[in-house]
């Protein structure tokens, strides 16, 4: 009959479920409403896990007759290799590919085993024409980068050279030449250039048994 009446029902009300586990919101409106939300019996927790594999690249690829590491790899000294992580690396594939020495060395130093031939190649081109010289001092570069920086053994691993690659691009543009001046490196042990695992979790939280008057 009276407003107070109807206050002293809902904080009954309130008492009565309190102690159950609900939350009671009063909504004083005209006419005031009540929404009572249980509160949830039960919390289920969905568990993402995404693996994404990112092919490793294990190409060196040299400016125009030079047997010089560009700078857009990524070149530690040698005491950065103890906290080199690749798998900390951000999930994008031109960063794997620009550590690839890297990773290289570092599964290299995790297998003792595995030994990996170099081989440097050349565009077979103007000032690289038949130069195997030039392809040598390429496949040594990278040698020696694993061998300095990495501690490889260089019974470890096999320098080659030859013109153009195995499997040459067609020398008929810039873009297909600057393919071919290139450091190959592959292994019979798969853990050496298997590709890059970047694994992520993520949670999502969903509150059930949850009803409303």
């Amino acid at each position: 009959k009276k407003s107070d009446d109807f206050a002293e029902l809902l904080a009954t009300v309130a008492r009565d479920t309190y102690s159950s586990g609900y939350r009671v919101i009063f909504n004083w409106k005209n006419p005031p409403t009540i929404t009572i939300t249980q509160a949830p019996q039960t919390v289920a927790v969905t568990q993402t896990i995404v693996n994404e594999a990112f092919p490793l690249l294990t190409y060196v690829f040299f400016q125009e007759n030079s047997a010089s590491i560009p700078n857009r790899y990524r070149l530690l000294s040698e005491d950065d290799t103890a906290t080199f992580d690749y798998k900390a690396l951000p999930p994008d594939a031109m960063v794997y590919y620009y550590n690839m020495l890297n990773i290289i060395g570092r599964r290299m130093k995790a297998t003792p085993q595995a030994t990996i031939t170099i081989t440097g190649c050349n565009a077979n081109t103007d000032n690289e024409q038949n130069n195997l010289a030039l392809s040598q001092q390429r496949a040594e570069a990278v040698a020696a980068y694993l061998r300095r920086v990495w501690d490889i053994a260089p019974e470890r691993m096999i320098v080659e050279s030859r013109n153009l690659p195995v499997a040459p691009s067609r020398n008929t543009d810039e873009a297909a030449r600057s393919e071919n001046r290139r450091v190959e490196i592959n292994s019979d042990t798969w853990d050496i250039i298997k590709p890059v695992v970047f694994k992520s979790t993520t949670y999502e939280r969903a509150d059930t048994d949850t009803a409303s008057v």
